[in-house]
């Protein structure tokens, strides 16, 4: 009887530690894929409207923040400089990168899809966010710039990718 009694415990341990330890979906994120070369099929946790609203939010607060932040420097001691220049070509830069995700975000049924072009916008965000820390600016472009960074953060996180 105790034999009987000792694997009935052991599998019950079994049972519940397959349903206590985190599965290879868990611990892989918001997407669950299976990499089978080059070709990995992930699992969307999203609706495309889902992520819709914050490309939305990161489209709009790009526009804001730009026009404040040209505001900024044409009032600051840097108006008219090559620093001026470069840092408004850094945010020319990350603002394309922007509209061509918005455009194929759009062209696409899956939202997935258009994780190449979050990647571009992303990597376009980093001189930008460089220029902030190492350039003092108004507290009204500072928060504008840090919301739409924990926007542009938020988006990464869906896609999987690396933070600004």
């Amino acid at each position: 009887m105790s034999k009987k009694f000792f694997f009935l415990v052991f599998g019950i341990c079994i049972l519940l530690s397959s349903l206590v330890i985190p599965t290879d979906s868990l611990a892989q994120g918001r997407h669950r894929g299976h990499d089978r070369g080059n070709n990995i099929r992930y699992e969307e946790r999203y609706t495309k409207r889902e992520v819709e609203e914050i490309v939305r939010r990161v489209e709009e607060g790009s526009d804001r923040f730009r026009k404040d932040l040209d505001r900024d420097l044409d009032r600051s001691r840097l108006d008219g400089s090559k620093k001026e220049d470069r840092i408004n070509e850094d945010v020319k830069r990350f603002e394309k990168a922007l509209d061509e995700l918005r455009k194929e975000f759009d062209r696409h049924d899956s939202w997935w899809e258009s994780r190449n072009n979050v990647q571009i916008a992303l990597d376009a965000a980093r001189p930008v966010a460089t220029r902030m820390r190492n350039n003092p600016f108004s507290a009204n472009v500072r928060n504008q710039w840090r919301n739409l960074r924990t926007d542009l953060n938020r988006l990464a996180s869906t896609y999987n990718l690396p933070s600004v």
